[in-house]
C-alpha cells in the first residue's frame, strides 16, 4: 500500500480509535489505575464518577504529583486516582476526522482525546497512534522526521533529576548511553512513574526519600534501544513504535547518535 498520508488524515476519527481502553473511578487507588494500564499495555486511564467520565489519568500526571511532600508521606494504598487526574475530558465528535483529533490535541498540547458519540464515550486516540498513518511510507526518511536531542542520558544520572527534565521540558523519551557512549536502551515518563510508584509501595516511609534519589537510570529503563538510520524509510520507526507500544525511537548517522524520533515530532510533520 502506497503512503497516502492526506486520505488517511481525512479518514474517520474511528480508523485510529481505540474502543478497548481502561476506566476507574476516581475513588480507586493509584496501585490499582497501573494494574489497569498494565493490563491494557497503556500508559492511561479515563477517570469517572458515578460511571460519567470526568477527566483522564496519564502517568506524567503521577510523575508530577508523586514526589511532592503531600504525596510523598502517604503509602501507595491510600493514594487516590483523584488526587492525581487532569478534570476536564477533552474530546471530540464521533464524526471528526483523523485530522480533526489530531489538531485537538496539537492545540490543547495533549497526548489523546476522548471520542464522544452525543453524551456517551466511545473511545479515545493517542498521539502515539498517529504512527500507523506513517507504516506504509517507505520513500520519506526517517531523518526527515526527526528532532534533534534535547538530552542524552547516561549511566549513574539518577531518575529524580530526570523527572524535572521530563515534566519541564515537555520531553516523552530520551536515549540512553552507556560508559563507552553506546546506545543502551532509552527511558520514557512511563518507566520513572513506574519506578517511584513502586518504591512508593515497597519502601517505609522514613526512607522514601532517600531510596527514590538513589535509583539510577540503568534500574529502570527500557532494553534493548530501539532505534533506526537517519536513511531508513519513516515507516520503519512507525512499525518500531506500534510494535513496542513506544513513545519514539532513536536516529543513528554514522554511527552517531544525532536525533530522535517521538509521538510529538510525529504529530508535528503531518499536521
Amino acid at each position: 500500500m502506497a503512503c497516502d498520508i492526506k486520505n488517511l488524515l481525512n479518514e474517520n476519527v474511528s480508523f485510529l480509535l481505540r474502543t478497548d481502553f481502561p476506566t476507574i473511578d476516581k475513588n480507586q487507588t493509584l496501585t490499582q489505575a497501573f494494574k489497569l494500564m498494565e493490563k491494557y499495555r497503556i500508559d492511561r486511564v479515563v477517570v469517572t464518577e458515578n460511571k460519567i467520565p470526568i477527566g483522564i489519568m496519564t502517568k506524567k500526571d503521577v510523575l508530577n504529583k508523586l514526589m511532592v511532600e503531600r504525596t510523598r508521606l502517604v503509602s501507595a494504598s491510600r493514594l487516590h486516582v483523584s488526587s492525581f487526574y487532569t478534570p476536564n475530558l477533552y474530546h471530540v465528535d464521533e464524526r471528526s476526522t483523523v485530522a480533526d483529533a489530531g489538531r485537538e490535541m496539537k492545540e490543547k498540547k495533549i497526548s489523546s482525546v476522548a471520542v464522544m458519540k452525543d453524551d456517551a464515550l466511545v473511545g479515545i486516540v493517542i498521539r502515539m497512534d498517529y504512527s500507523k498513518l506513517l507504516s506504509s511510507c517507505e520513500e520519506i526518511s526517517s531523518k526527515s522526521f526527526a528532532s534533534s536531542l534535547k538530552k542524552v542520558v547516561r549511566f549513574g544520572e539518577r531518575i529524580t533529576s530526570l523527572r524535572e527534565i521530563f515534566l519541564k521540558e515537555d520531553v516523552v523519551y530520551l536515549p540512553v548511553v552507556d560508559p563507552n557512549n553506546y546506545l543502551a536502551g532509552y527511558i520514557t515518563v512511563n518507566n520513572i512513574a513506574d519506578a517511584l510508584l513502586f518504591y512508593q509501595k515497597d519502601t517505609k516511609e522514613s526512607l522514601r526519600k532517600v531510596a527514590r534519589k538513589e535509583i539510577v537510570v540503568e534500574e529502570v529503563m527500557s532494553r534493548p534501544p530501539l532505534f533506526v538510520y537517519s536513511s531508513d524509510p519513516i515507516s520503519k520507526a512507525s512499525k518500531l513504535i506500534i510494535e513496542h507500544q513506544s513513545r519514539g525511537v532513536s536516529v543513528i548517522e554514522k554511527d552517531l547518535l544525532i536525533g530522535i524520533i517521538d509521538d510529538n515530532d510525529i504529530l508535528r510533520n503531518i499536521i
